[in-house]
């Protein structure tokens, strides 16, 4: 369903009764990201899952915005639909969102599960994501395409699944070209690390052992600055964990949640 009541008029879909767990996906991608977890959980929770402005099947917004801008689209959805209060599950700039809302309305977050993000970037892993960016908006992503497959996949998974590859490349390819410069600026750019102690919502950080841009020292590093922050790195595992490991993701992420509302 499209919710017309927000501004842009956002894509959502709502499957399964329980604790409401609200679900924020990538750059480039859209609420299939999170199709292989949503089964797994819609027995115990209600799993809100939705797409960014621009991408998917939401209302495309031109010009430039920042992080704000996804922070107010996500409390415009929870508005909209009656929700004062919900867990927040965000993969990477969704990771990144879920931090600012947390920090935004504390009192809308029961809880942050923040996976394969970043925060606490050092000077040399800024200076690396923000090439990107650079090159993203000179270029374009199709020139990035196949340089992004291999730092979310591992070797092995690409040649089991070449039809999720090829679905992957394609929703990135049919992603709005404005709103995937802006979403892959945003998350180069935004640097929470100096505000996460603030963040009071119980937290759970986890990514892939072998995440470059996600890293193990980056979700260390974000777990001790949240109070009381869980951490767990998954072995092997790259940037796309939501794909290639759902049964895994969604097993930590109804332990967590299930702990939190008993």
């Amino acid at each position: 369903m499209t919710v017309p009541a927000t501004s842009p008029r956002t894509h959502a879909q709502l499957e399964g009764e329980g604790p409401l767990i609200t679900m924020i996906h990538g750059i480039g991608a859209s609420t299939e990201s999170w199709a292989g977890l949503v089964p797994l959980l819609c027995d115990r929770f209600a799993c809100l899952s939705y797409d960014l402005r621009g991408h998917g099947q939401s209302e495309v917004v031109p010009g430039r915005y920042q992080l704000d801008a996804y922070v107010d689209d996500l409390a415009a959805l929870l508005d909209a639909r009656g929700i004062s209060a919900c867990h927040l599950a965000g993969h990477s700039l969704g990771g990144v969102i879920a931090q600012a809302f947390a920090l935004k309305h504390p009192a809308r977050t029961k809880s942050a599960i923040l996976v394969s993000t970043a925060a606490c970037r050092t000077p040399e892993e800024r200076e690396a994501i923000l090439g990107l960016a650079r090159m993203v908006e000179r270029e374009g992503v199709a020139f990035i395409i196949d340089r992004a497959i291999e730092r979310w996949f591992t070797p092995a998974f690409q040649a089991a699944h070449p039809e999720v590859i090829a679905r992957r490349k394609a929703r990135v390819l049919e992603t709005d070209a404005n709103s995937f410069a802006n979403a892959f600026r945003i998350y180069a750019e935004s640097e929470l690390g100096g505000e996460l102690h603030r963040i009071t919502a119980p937290t759970l950080i986890f990514t892939g052992e072998n995440d470059v841009g996600s890293s193990p020292r980056i979700a260390k590093a974000m777990a001790e600055r949240i109070p009381g922050a869980e951490l767990e790195i998954f072995p092997e595992l790259r940037h796309a964990v939501l794909l290639e490991a759902p049964d895994l993701v969604a097993e930590r992420i109804a332990a967590f949640v299930t702990k939190l509302e008993s």
